[in-house]
């Protein structure tokens, strides 16, 4: 597989999320032990302030406003359908009793009071020792934040991780409650704080459709003070809107967004997920933008991990499933866009260590380390022996004959070329298609008529049975290379009967004897 880049779509970029203008409903911040301020850095709510969420006062300010449009967004005129192909569940979520250690309780637009972190972070410059935990899928770092109809997250938001900004509602039982940790848990080995919007509703008190969603803060000053990782993990996305953000059944209006700013006024400190604001964006039924459906540095499907190094937020690598037309299940295969340059050479007809380099580029012009490997060209090719035809021998007057190897045959080897054969020759063994004195058979009553006299020199007596039809000799031997390939061959010699023409025929080892090398 080949690394991601940062764009998705094209449309991907620190500081480039801005992707539809949402009104900022902004509510007074629940009663809490820590209040730092009451939410007037976002914009103002059509709620009244003065109403705490979760009072009755609130809930029927609140539900005046369904099926009006929210600002910003189009009028919703008729109900918005999404096609949502079946799907098999992620499983992107850390399963860790750690993280049911504390809860917010049923709630629609509430936060907890300011939570300590279990280590300091630094987040764009900023270090941050504690954080709001807000029920619509966010947390904040200023204050608590009851927004409930998403708003774009670009320079200008006040500090905050989203991981789905929506309007969760946990109010009805068959919903699941906002739950967190108190020490932290284990996430790769190092310390993390967790959250968890593991199977919530949506406004109002719906639960035919729940989202699945999680939140770590993962301690890293193993690389340097106050480096962290931002990661999201996503089992399920089904609704996207509330109510009173002009959805109708969880879909439609001013549909959630998702990310994170510094707030901090700088266009390169925020990042949006593309989806974000746009409807169906990040529903499971989107393989291209849908939260469950991608990952970010990360092999788990809807797990999405954003390193932060020196307060600074590495967000240059995005991996969606392929093919990005399967919506129907996820999968484990990614597809990636990029450049890739390989330099170096490798000499297929040479042995030898050859280095080749590959630079990896994205379209916005980031480049990975080199990687370098060594591909090692080695020989597993055996040497080629060509055997010459039958070499008779004649007369046959009992005299003995002394050959090579090279005298029956030659060899040649892809990577080393021709080679002496009688040094890289070895005799395994010799053999007669005849006894070696058969009495009364005319051969003339002789011993010893196969001699091996080195690896690759033999001698033969030229002799045959005067009854029978020739003598043949069979010398086996292999052929090895330098690097071990072997091919192992049969050169023949014969004596004949007679000289009408006629060969002599081969009777086999197991007519005659064999001779091995002592």
């Amino acid at each position: 597989m080949l690394t991601g880049v940062l764009n998705r779509n094209g449309v991907l970029a620190l500081g480039l999320c801005a992707l539809i203008a949402g009104c900022g409903d902004s509510l007074q911040d629940p009663a809490g032990d820590e209040q730092d301020r009451t939410g007037d850095e976002y914009a103002s709510s059509p709620v009244p302030q003065e109403l705490a969420p979760d009072s009755a006062e609130y809930e029927r300010a609140k539900m005046a406003l369904v099926g009006t449009p929210t600002l910003g967004s189009v009028p919703v005129l008729e109900p918005f359908s999404a096609s949502l192909a079946p799907l098999a569940s992620a499983s992107a979520i850390v399963q860790d009793t750690g993280c049911l250690a504390r809860t917010l309780g049923p709630s629609d637009d509430g936060s907890t009071p300011r939570i300590a972190l279990p280590f300091s972070i630094n987040f764009f410059g900023t270090t941050q020792n504690s954080l709001f935990i807000n029920n619509n899928g966010n947390v904040t770092f200023n204050s608590p934040l009851g927004t409930f109809t998403p708003f774009s997250i670009n320079a200008q938001t006040p500090p905050i991780i989203a991981p789905f900004f929506a309007d969760v509602d946990t109010r009805n039982a068959a919903s699941g409650i906002v739950q967190f940790s108190n020490a932290p848990i284990v996430f790769g080995g190092r310390p993390a704080m967790c959250v968890n919007w593991v199977r919530v509703g949506y406004f109002s008190l719906h639960v035919d459709k729940l989202n699945s969603f999680q939140l770590l803060l993962v301690d890293r000053n193993d690389t340097g003070v106050g480096n962290f990782d931002i990661v999201m993990n996503y089992d399920q996305i089904l609704w996207e809107t509330g109510d009173a953000s002009g959805g109708i059944g969880g879909f439609g209006g001013t549909p959630a967004g998702a990310g994170f700013s510094a707030g901090n006024g700088n266009p390169a400190a925020f990042f949006q997920y593309p989806g974000s604001l746009v409807r169906g964006g990040l529903l499971d039924g989107n393989g291209v933008t849908g939260l469950s459906r991608t990952s970010h540095f990360s092999a788990v499907v809807g797990r999405h991990i954003f390193g932060v190094r020196s307060g600074q937020p590495i967000t240059d690598e995005l991996i969606t499933l392929a093919p990005l037309s399967d919506t129907a299940r996820v999968g484990t295969s990614h597809t990636v866009s990029g450049s890739i340059a390989i330099s170096g050479t490798v000499n297929t007809q040479l042995i030898g260590s050859y280095p080749v380099n590959y630079d990896v580029t994205d379209p916005t012009g980031h480049a990975a380390p080199t990687q370098t490997r060594i591909v090692n060209v080695v020989d597993t090719n055996p040497p080629q022996v060509i055997v010459t035809p039958v070499t008779q021998l004649w007369p046959p007057n009992h005299s003995m004959h002394s050959f090579q190897l090279s005298d029956c045959a030659i060899t040649s080897d892809t990577c080393t070329g021709s080679g002496d054969i009688n040094e890289r020759g070895t005799i395994i063994s010799i053999f007669s298609d005849e006894p070696e004195d058969a009495n009364d058979e005319g051969d003339g009553h002789t011993l010893g008529d196969i001699v091996i006299t080195g690896n690759s020199s033999f001698s033969l007596r030229a002799e045959r049975q005067g009854g029978g039809n020739g003598r043949v000799y069979g010398v086996n031997f292999v052929v090895t290379d330098g690097n071990g390939n072997a091919t192992a061959a049969t050169c023949y010699f014969a004596i004949p009967h007679d000289q009408s023409g006629e060969s002599a025929i081969d009777d086999g080892a197991g007519a005659g004897y064999t001779v091995s090398p002592r």
